[in-house]
């Protein structure tokens, strides 16, 4: 139990983070199992990178927890740094480099996954900085595992936009299994559920099976660890969204609705 405690600790971690721009990350400390309506949490850490970027998105940690990563909108860049404890912000943190590649792929980038193995990176980029029609998934090789600042070279790219619908995406996921890629639109208040023709890669295409509603101004999104629910980040109404999925990281079956957590 404590070690599910302890995974489901690092899920909030990831969602919460993306609350404010200026804002990496405040960590949750909690018992039993995620259940964010009955559970007491506590805010305990927060910690400013402010400095180096005022427009954050899509942290995420290495799976060790030595590492965390965020991607810096208005510079289009990767921010990598490196903690003195695993997936804890309070015990320090360190920078370990920023990257100078994505700004010759484009701008307006915001979420990012890592492969199962670390060698590759599926970052989000929308065409516009504004509400538009342009929208993809783009897929990096990087030169060492879950170090962007080592170098990191574009391999392909993914046209996710539908026609003739306006959106911005602002988030993804992908299924442990790498056969399902999730596209957060914060517009259309969806999700679009891909099965990967090639797991792992987006190079030999997708097909776009199914949408989820997931309410409106929803701007991120985190699978627990087991992957039998979801949540969704309010970014307009500070708030946590809590789903329970019948089939764990599957949002095309059946889901419940458990309740919401609101910010202080």
């Amino acid at each position: 139990m404590r070690r599910n405690s302890f995974k489901a600790r690092i899920t909030f971690v990831a969602i919460l983070a993306l609350f404010s721009f200026n804002t990496l990350a405040q960590r949750l400390t909690y018992s039993n199992d995620v259940n964010i309506v009955t559970e007491a949490i506590t805010y305990d850490t927060t910690i400013s990178v402010a400095s180096s970027e005022s427009q954050n998105y899509g942290l995420t940690f290495s799976p060790d927890g030595s590492k965390v990563f965020h991607i810096g909108r208005q510079k289009d860049e990767i921010i990598q740094q490196s903690l003195n404890a695993p997936f804890d912000l309070s015990n320090g943190i360190t920078l370990d480099g920023i990257t100078d590649t994505l700004a010759t792929s484009g701008d307006n980038f915001r979420g990012f996954r890592f492969s199962n193995d670390g060698t590759k990176i599926f970052i989000i980029h929308n065409t516009s900085d504004f509400p538009g029609n342009g929208g993809y998934v783009l897929q990096y090789d990087l030169n060492t595992p879950y170090s962007p600042v080592d170098g990191m070279e574009l391999i392909d790219s993914l046209n996710i936009a539908l026609t003739s619908v306006v959106s911005i995406f602002s988030d993804i996921e992908i299924s442990p299994d790498r056969e399902l890629l999730y596209i957060l639109d914060q517009i259309q208040d969806e999700v679009q559920v891909h099965t990967l023709n090639t797991p792992s890669s987006i190079i030999d295409g997708s097909t776009l099976v199914s949408q989820f509603d997931c309410g409106a101004g929803k701007s991120d999104m985190k699978f627990s660890p087991d992957g039998t629910s979801v949540f969704f980040l309010g970014s307009v109404d500070n708030t946590i969204e809590q789903h329970h999925l019948a089939t764990p990281f599957d949002l095309r079956g059946a889901t419940t609705f458990v309740g919401t957590h609101t910010f202080p």
